[in-house]
């Protein structure tokens, strides 16, 4: 595969991307989360979540109003999601 973004190294190693679906109380996202090649991604995605404050970062992202009945999906190459907003995260396979 080549894919720039799975090959891309910072000073902590190289990323890792994982698929997850974020739910908010209005949106359903998914998307690719990028976290350091370091660890489970569980216990990455937990640490970011424990955050008091911030965002997580997605790219290639599809969004779904959850407050609609109709489930078109808006497309976007990068998004941010408030950490306060998120209801729960879903990894995906």
């Amino acid at each position: 595969m080549n894919d720039p973004l799975s090959h891309s190294s910072i000073a902590t190693g190289a990323i890792r991307k994982t698929k997850v679906r974020v739910y908010t109380p209005t949106f359903e996202v998914e998307g690719w989360l990028h976290v350091a090649n370091v660890g489970k991604d569980t216990r990455q995605l937990t640490q970011l979540l424990q955050k008091k404050e911030g965002f997580l970062a997605l790219t290639d992202v599809q969004i779904w109003d959850r407050l609609l009945a109709q489930r078109d999906a808006v497309e976007a190459p990068f998004i941010q999601v408030n950490l306060d907003r998120i209801e729960f995260v879903q990894p995906l396979p």
